[in-house]
């Protein structure tokens, strides 16, 4: 599917899931959350109208209502990778509303730190990057992500990290789907036939 339902619901899924497999150091099915983000940002799906779809998503896979936190989270990992998508200068057909989408907000916090995963990824040498660069980063010069002058705490850098390592796997993600198109051209996607399915229980049921 290429609809904004179809690909939210796929967001919904992952994005359980992605959170308890981050807890275990595995990134599958995170990847698989920032596949289907970046087949709504080529198809031209504004953030708002994904995370209104989100909204109206039927699907509950945390089997509770999400925290207020945790669909912030989401929201902030969807524009992460929209973020990133333009900073790599990732085009389609329809990306430009998508890419001027991303709010404000995050756009201030993140947009330093994922031109560096942009430039990485325009020079060949965005496998080489690691969460703990950006966030020394954060630390070492006028580029940060929080207004506060205290230190992050324990739960801000958690928070952080998880944001960034979402930011540092698109470029691999956007590659591995090249990869798997066995040509380098930049269209919208069928996330049906082009993106690897995770063995999510339901993800695919019609």
């Amino acid at each position: 599917t290429t609809t904004p339902s179809g690909i939210a619901e796929l967001l919904e899924v992952s994005f359980v899931q992605a959170c308890m497999q981050l807890a275990s150091g595995y990134v599958d099915i995170l990847k698989m959350f920032i596949a289907a983000s970046v087949a709504a940002y080529e198809n031209g799906f504004s953030i708002p109208t994904m995370e209104q779809e989100l909204k109206d998503c039927q699907r509950n896979t945390a089997n509770r209502p999400l925290l207020p936190e945790e669909i912030t989270l989401r929201n902030n990992w969807l524009s992460i990778v929209y973020l990133t998508l333009a900073a790599m200068n990732h085009h389609s057909k329809q990306h430009k509303a998508a890419a001027l989408s991303v709010p404000t907000e995050i756009r201030q916090q993140y947009q330093d730190l994922v031109k560096r995963v942009g430039d990485a990824y325009q020079k060949g040498q965005a496998s080489l990057l690691s969460v703990e660069d950006l966030l020394a980063a954060t630390d070492s010069n006028t580029t940060t992500t929080t207004t506060k002058k205290d230190p992050r705490s324990e739960l801000e850098t958690a928070i952080l990290a998880q944001s960034l390592r979402v930011a540092i796997l698109t470029p691999i993600v956007v590659q591995e789907e090249k990869d798997a198109r066995g040509d380098d051209t930049v269209d919208t996607v069928d996330i049906d036939h082009d993106l690897p399915k995770p063995p999510i229980k339901g993800a695919f049921e019609e």
